[in-house]
């Protein structure tokens, strides 16, 4: 069976379909998988999430003491896996995102803070623990994936 060549496109984000189709993946998950780096060794991890009004911000917790914490800390670029229910194969869909992770501070962090208790209100004790860090990534780009072979590329600007 061949393989079929993949596709790809670039779009912005204010294209409302393309905006209403990523924030609709966001929305519909609470966790994600994280991709971290630290010498070279990349690290997946689930962790629970929440996205800002404006979709350039995702908000993680994570314990301090993990190694999801300590490669954040010593690389910030990471990336996330989205990945969208699937009613059926051929509708299979993906958000890839790379970002920057730093923790937020005052009022940043208040606002971080209740941005991800209003989608994940079991998790306020967790979340509110100082054993727990809160964690802002600022998105740099989206890459939509759909049935594997079509990549959108998704601009911020």
């Amino acid at each position: 069976m061949p393989i079929a060549q993949s596709r790809i496109s670039t779009v912005s984000i204010t294209e409302p379909r393309i905006h209403a189709l990523v924030e609709s993946i966001l929305r519909q998950q609470n966790t994600a998988v994280l991709g971290t780096c630290f010498m070279e060794i990349p690290r997946c991890s689930q962790v629970p999430f929440a996205v800002s009004e404006d979709l350039r911000t995702i908000v993680i917790i994570t314990a301090q003491n993990t190694a999801k914490y300590e490669n954040m800390a010593a690389n910030p670029n990471v990336s996330l896996l989205v990945a969208a229910p699937a009613a059926e194969e051929a509708t299979l869909q993906a958000l890839t995102v790379t970002a920057f992770a730093a923790k937020p501070k005052g009022a940043r962090k208040s606002q971080a803070m209740a941005l991800f208790i209003r989608k994940h209100p079991e998790l306020r004790t967790t979340a509110s623990s100082p054993d727990t860090a809160l964690v802002e990534l600022k998105v740099d780009s989206y890459g939509l994936i759909a049935d594997f072979q079509e990549k959108t590329c998704v601009s911020l600007g």
